[in-house]
């Protein structure tokens, strides 16, 4: 079985999500599509889940992912990905369980960088 492994990184300083092309460990930096970089201690990486939603959209950690009545923040603990419930009906939840269990029934509706607002009040 093959696995896609890529990953995503998040711009710090510009506050961005930025797709990752090459990352270059001597230099200690990434390079973008457009051939500029930036170096590591500017960006936090998101790894491909190696699942996708119902949408067909990729999961990557440190997305929100919806169910019918629960929101689900994706991590990766204890060298699995997960999923760490937010809410359900209004209430706060901390149970976690292994994404493969959500990934085709689940959807995207943000992350933890550019949608904090999905994530207030509920401690995370």
């Amino acid at each position: 079985m093959r696995r896609e492994i890529s990953f995503r990184a998040w711009d710090k300083v510009n506050k961005r999500m930025i797709p990752l092309c090459f990352i270059d460990n001597m230099t200690e930096e990434i390079e973008l599509p457009d051939r500029s970089r930036i170096a590591f201690k500017y960006v936090e990486y998101m790894e491909f889940t190696s699942f996708r939603d119902k949408a067909g959209n990729q999961i990557h950690e440190e997305d929100i992912v919806k169910t019918p009545n629960t929101i689900w923040k994706v991590l990766f603990r204890g060298g699995a990905f997960i999923v760490e419930s937010i809410e359900k009906n209004g209430v706060k939840s901390f149970k976690s369980l292994p994404l493969v269990a959500f990934d085709e029934v689940c959807k995207i509706i943000g992350n933890v960088h550019e949608n904090p607002e999905l994530l207030k009040g509920l401690g995370l």
